[in-house]
């Protein structure tokens, strides 16, 4: 995450030093799960800490290479970490050079806002800029015939938008028309068109996980912003059908996606949908509805001020945005172990 206050550039800050080895991995598109050498940037995320901890008892992952401001807040065996901050001008530069020494052929890039912050003004330059500057380092890998192969980032499912006239299940090559609905989804959806072209402009196979909101971890995120509040602010008239995804089935998700070498997008959800009152019920939650003249100032008051509430659009409490899980079971061999009953119901302990 960016830091606060005058910028500087920052130099790669190795904590392991990396030794240079004497043959990088195979680089080819099927490239074997084995010896990976995996960089993750933004590595304070609830999904990463999780993700970073698993990676390290892989056995087909031989090195960890962590890019961010601050250092991992645990002991990582084995792992490097370089101190970038990717909203700094020419990050792109610092991060190619750390690919390139790394020998790095797969790159998890969740430097991404999991959930919006009021009056968080870097959101953008974290979310677009970074998300910009990290392919840059990519396209001068290939361009230099580095030994990236492959890689994997997570948005959210947010990026279709919630409407009236969505389908019953939106599958992966619906239209991302969540741009209109917040600041926080706009930038999801130019990071999802950002990555749509440098596939289209490199051929590099590129992994995006589309989650619906996350439950677990301990984390500040969407749901748990519904589910904490009592009662939950919701639209007169509106109980629409919901999901929710377990972090550890984000992690699942993610792991299958570097071990593998998979291209394009991917809806994930825990199995099941419930109304939204079904969940909130569930998480020990009311809800306190009130017709769309009057909630949709009152949740933008409560936000801007106060901090309190999801942070996004009503719509997403008021329309269907249900995701279609079916690719990722078929291709990306991924079966969320909660359902959302189960998800919904640890959320009583928040």
């Amino acid at each position: 995450m960016a830091k606060k206050g005058k910028k500087k550039r920052r130099r790669s800050a190795v904590k392991e030093p990396a030794k240079e080895p004497t043959a990088g991995p195979a680089k080819t598109a099927a490239g074997s799960a084995k010896d990976r050498i995996v960089a993750i940037t933004g590595i304070h995320g609830m999904a990463a800490r999780r993700l970073i901890q698993r990676l390290e008892r892989e056995p087909a992952c031989r090195r960890l290479v962590l890019i961010d401001v601050r250092p991992p807040p645990f002991p990582v065996r084995g792992a490097a970490f370089h101190e970038i901050d990717l909203t700094e001008p020419l990050a792109d530069t610092v991060v190619a050079d750390v690919l390139r020494r790394e020998r790095v052929d797969t790159v998890v890039h969740l430097a991404l806002r999991e959930a919006p912050r009021a009056h968080d003004e870097g959101a953008h330059e974290l979310d677009a800029v970074g998300t910009m500057y990290v392919l840059n380092a990519i396209a001068d890998n290939l361009a230099h015939e580095g030994n990236v192969a492959r890689l994997v980032t997570s948005t959210t499912a947010m990026v279709y938008g919630a409407s009236p006239s969505n389908p019953a299940y939106m599958a992966e090559d619906h239209p991302l028309d969540g741009g209109e609905q917040g600041a926080f989804v706009r930038d999801k959806v130019d990071v999802e068109r950002q990555l749509d072209a440098f596939r289209r402009q490199f051929g590099l196979p590129v992994c995006v996980l589309r989650p619906a909101w996350i439950v677990g971890g301990g984390g500040e995120t969407l749901a748990t912003r519904l589910l904490r509040d009592r009662p939950a602010l919701g639209v007169l008239g509106f109980d629409p059908l919901f999901q929710l995804l377990h972090v550890d089935d984000l992690v699942d998700a993610l792991v299958h996606a570097v071990q593998d070498t998979v291209d394009g997008p991917f809806n994930l959800a825990a199995p099941g949908v419930l109304p939204l009152s079904a969940i909130l019920r569930l998480a020990g939650r009311t809800r306190f509805s009130l017709p769309s003249p009057l909630a949709y100032p009152l949740a933008d008051v409560l936000w801007r001020a106060w901090g309190i509430g999801p942070g996004v659009s009503l719509d997403y409490l008021r329309y269907l945005w249900v995701v279609d899980r079916e690719r990722a079971a078929a291709e990306l061999g991924v079966r969320p172990r909660f359902d959302v009953r189960t998800v919904a119901s640890a959320s009583a302990r928040l």
